[in-house]
Order: structure tokens, then C-alpha cells, then sequence
């Protein structure tokens, strides 16, 4: 089983069409194309000329790593709740 800092890692789809990707982030196709060509969504290929998918356990890793030390730009407060 994939894991993320040692937590299971599910995803649904591990690979999605371009066309899939593209309806599911309500983006248009050329723009998931733009993404891919300029490296910023990961792709699986089984060789030159086969279609592309995009890597939804490679994006979902990447998400994961990407939001590991990011700050809270509201500075939250700790809420206690009070027993009444």
C-alpha cells in the first residue's frame, strides 16, 4: 500500500485521462495540456505515441509534500470548550 508520511494513501483513480483530469478540475483540456508540457502535472506514458494519463498518486504525493510545512496566513486561535 502507497503511504504519505506514514499514513495510507487512497486515491480513487491512480491514473485519469486528460479529458477526465480536465472535468474534474473544470479546466479545459489545452490549459491540462499547458500543465503537462510545462511540467507541472505528473504523466504515465507506456511509450512514445500511447495516450497520456495523468499520475493522480504522483499529484497526490506531491499535494501532500507540498503542504507539510505551509503556515496559517490567519494566525488561528485554540478554541476550548467549556463544559457547562
Amino acid at each position: 500500500m502507497a503511504t504519505t508520511n506514514g499514513k495510507p494513501l487512497y486515491v480513487p483513480a491512480p491514473f485519469l485521462s486528460v479529458a477526465a483530469y480536465a472535468e474534474l478540475t473544470n479546466e479545459s483540456i489545452e490549459t491540462v495540456r499547458r500543465d503537462i508540457e510545462s511540467g507541472v502535472i505528473p504523466t504515465f506514458q507506456q511509450g512514445k505515441r500511447k495516450k497520456r494519463f495523468i499520475n493522480m498518486v504522483a499529484l497526490t504525493k506531491l499535494a501532500d509534500s507540498l503542504s507539510e510545512n505551509v503556515k496559517p496566513w490567519n494566525q488561528p486561535q485554540l478554541v476550548s470548550s467549556t463544559d457547562s
